[in-house]
C-alpha cells in the first residue's frame, strides 16, 4: 500500500483506496422506504408507482443501486464514485444483471460541485450513505453544493453517518490505527488491524482510563475479528473521519434548502415517546425546538449513527393516516407468535401479543393494505394509527416488507438474482442478498443458499437427496468446504450427510419466504 492510496494529496482527498469498499445493500435507501418514513412525519414525497430520477452519492461497488434498479424499472437510477475500480465493478454487474435503466458515473464531489453536468438533471430521490463520516470538511460542503445542484424540488434526501456521542468510543481506536499507519505506511492492512487490535486490547487489560470512561472502546476492539477487512479499513484508516452531530448535519444541509423530516430508522421516528418516560418527559419538554428535541434524544440512546431523510420544499402537514393506510405489507421469515420483541438502538420492545396476532393472520396468504389490518382481530376498534405503529415497528425489525403495488417481471428478478449468485460463488464476492418479485426489500442469504438459487429457481420438482449432492458438488467445485463446528468435511459421505442436512433446513424454512417474496 503506497503513502499516496491514503494521504491527503492527490485524488484521493485523504480517503482510503488501497482496498475496495463492501458490497452492501441498505433497504432504508428504497425510494418506498424513505416515503413511507416521510409519510409517518407529515410529509408527503413523490408517490414511487410512476416514473422517478434516484442519484447515489458515493455509490461504492454499486450493488444497492442495482438492487433498487433492479425494484423499480419505471425509475432512472445514477450513481457516482470517485474511485475508478468501484465504477468498473459496477459498470460489470449491472451489464452481468441486463440493467438498462442504471448507469455509473467516475466522478469527484469537489469538480462536480463547481461543474454539475446540465445533463443530468435532477432527482426526486437521493442518497448518501456513510459518506459524510469520511470526507474533510471541504469536501462535505462540495457535497452540499452538489445535492443544491441534484435535488428537485419536492425531492427527499437519504443521508446516514457516523453519529455522536455513540461514536466517542470510536475516536481513540482510530486516532491509534491512524498513528500506526503513519509510523509505517507500507504495512498491509490486515497486518496493521491486527497490530492496533493488539495494542488497543493491551491499554484495555492495563485499565486506562480512557477505557473506563469509554466502556464502548472495549467491544469495538473485539469486534475487529468479526468485521471484514473491508470495512474496518474504509471505517478507521481514512485520513479524515469524524463522527457528526445531527444539528452539524442539519446546518450544512440548509445550505442546500434541505430541511430535517424524518429518520428512514422507522422505530426512532416514535421517539421520544418510545424513550423510559422520564427520559421522554425531558425531551419533550423542549416544545417544538426539533434540534434540541433531536440532540437530548441522541444523548438518551447514545446514538451511533444516523439515517437522516431532508426535504427541498415538502410541506409539512398532520400525518395523513390514510395515506400511510393504503400502503400494503408482506411477511418475511421471522414473523411468527414468538417475535414479540422488537430491537432498537434504545432498547427492546415488547409488541402486544393480540394485535402481533392480528398482523400474522391477516399475512398468512398474502399481503394486505395496513388500512384494512387495522379492521381485523385485536386492531379492530383501535385508531388507525395503532396499527401503523405496529406496522412500522415489524417493518424495522424485517419481519415484514413494503408490498410493491406490481409485480416485477419475473425474468428481470431472475437475471438480477443469476448475476448475485455467480458473482458470489465464482468471483468469491461477498454479495448476501437476492430480489423477489413482491417487494423492493431484498432477502438476506448465505452463501449455501446462493448455491441451492440456480437448482431451485426452475420447474424441476425438488427432490432433498438429489439437491444435497447437487449443493455439495456446487460448494466443493467452487473451492469451497462443508463445515462442521467450523473445520472442513472431507469424508464423502459425511460432506453429503452435511448438505442434507442444509437442504432440509432450506426446504422447510427458506423455500416458503423465497416464494412468498418471488425469489423463485
Amino acid at each position: 500500500m503506497s503513502r499516496a492510496q491514503h494521504s491527503g494529496g492527490g485524488w484521493t482527498h485523504g480517503y482510503q483506496t488501497s482496498i475496495g469498499y463492501t458490497f452492501g445493500h441498505y433497504r432504508e435507501m428504497a425510494p418506498d422506504w424513505m416515503r413511507y418514513a416521510a409519510l409517518l412525519n407529515g410529509y408527503a414525497s413523490q408517490p414511487v408507482d410512476g416514473p422517478l430520477r434516484y442519484l447515489e452519492l458515493g455509490c461504492g461497488q454499486g450493488l444497492s443501486l442495482a438492487q433498487l434498479a433492479v425494484a423499480f424499472p419505471q425509475g432512472e437510477f445514477l450513481g457516482v464514485d470517485f474511485n475508478p475500480e468501484h465504477v468498473a465493478h459496477a459498470r460489470a454487474f449491472a451489464r452481468a444483471a441486463g440493467l438498462d435503466n442504471l448507469r455509473f458515473v467516475e466522478a469527484d464531489f469537489a469538480e462536480l460541485a463547481q461543474h454539475w453536468p446540465p445533463d443530468w438533471g435532477q432527482f426526486e430521490y437521493l442518497g448518501l450513505h456513510g459518506v459524510l463520516s469520511w470526507l474533510a470538511p471541504g469536501l462535505r460542503d462540495a457535497v452540499v453544493r452538489c445535492l443544491a445542484h441534484a435535488a428537485a424540488p419536492g425531492a427527499l434526501v437519504y443521508v446516514s453517518y457516523n453519529a455522536m456521542p455513540g461514536w466517542a468510543s470510536g475516536l481513540p481506536v482510530q486516532q491509534v490505527l491512524r498513528a500506526l499507519l503513519q509510523q509505517a505506511p507500507q504495512r498491509g492492512v490486515p497486518q496493521l488491524l491486527q497490530q492496533g487490535a493488539a495494542l488497543l486490547g493491551e491499554l484495555v487489560q492495563a485499565k486506562a482510563q480512557v477505557a473506563g470512561a469509554l466502556p464502548g472502546m472495549a467491544s469495538r476492539i473485539e469486534s475487529f475479528g468479526e468485521g471484514s477487512t473491508a470495512y474496518l479499513a474504509h471505517e478507521y484508516l481514512n485520513d479524515h473521519w469524524q463522527p457528526l452531530w445531527h444539528r452539524e448535519v442539519a446546518e450544512a444541509m440548509a445550505a442546500a434548502k434541505l430541511a430535517p423530516v424524518a429518520t428512514a430508522t422507522l422505530a426512532e421516528n416514535y421517539l421520544p415517546g418510545l424513550l423510559p418516560p422520564e427520559l421522554a418527559r425531558i425531551v419533550a419538554a423542549q416544545g417544538e425546538s426539533r434540534g434540541l428535541q433531536q440532540t437530548l434524544i441522541d444523548l438518551a440512546m447514545n446514538q451511533g449513527f444516523r439515517r437522516d431523510l431532508f426535504g427541498r420544499g415538502l410541506r409539512y402537514g398532520p400525518r395523513n393516516a390514510a395515506m400511510i393506510g393504503q400502503v400494503r405489507l408482506i411477511a418475511r421469515r421471522g414473523l411468527n407468535r414468538e417475535q414479540r420483541k422488537v430491537g432498537t438502538a434504545f432498547g427492546s420492545l415488547d409488541l402486544p401479543q393480540d394485535l402481533l396476532d392480528s398482523v400474522i393472520e391477516a399475512l398468512q396468504d398474502g399481503s394486505e393494505r395496513i388500512a384494512t389490518l387495522a379492521l381485523r382481530g385485536a386492531f379492530a376498534g383501535r385508531p388507525l394509527t395503532d396499527a401503523i405503529q405496529v406496522a412500522s415497528l415489524l417493518l424495522h425489525a424485517g419481519h415484514v416488507a413494503l408490498c410493491l403495488p406490481q409485480s416485477l417481471p419475473a425474468a428481470r428478478v431472475a437475471a438480477f438474482n443469476r448475476a448475485v449468485a455467480r458473482a458470489t460463488l465464482d468471483q468469491w464476492l461477498p454479495y448476501a442478498c437476492l430480489q423477489g418479485t413482491r417487494s423492493a426489500c431484498p432477502r438476506e442469504v448465505q452463501e449455501y443458499e446462493l448455491a441451492l438459487y440456480p437448482l431451485v429457481a426452475g420447474s424441476v420438482p425438488i427432490e432433498a437427496p438429489l439437491l444435497a449432492a447437487q449443493l455439495r458438488d456446487r460448494l466443493l467445485s467452487s473451492g469451497r468446504s462443508l463445515l462442521d463446528n467450523g473445520e472442513a468435511v472431507t469424508d464423502p459421505q459425511a460432506q453429503l450427510d452435511k448438505a442434507r442436512v442444509l437442504v432440509d433446513d432450506f426446504i422447510a424454512n427458506t423455500l416458503p419466504d423465497w416464494r412468498r417474496l418471488g425469489v423463485v
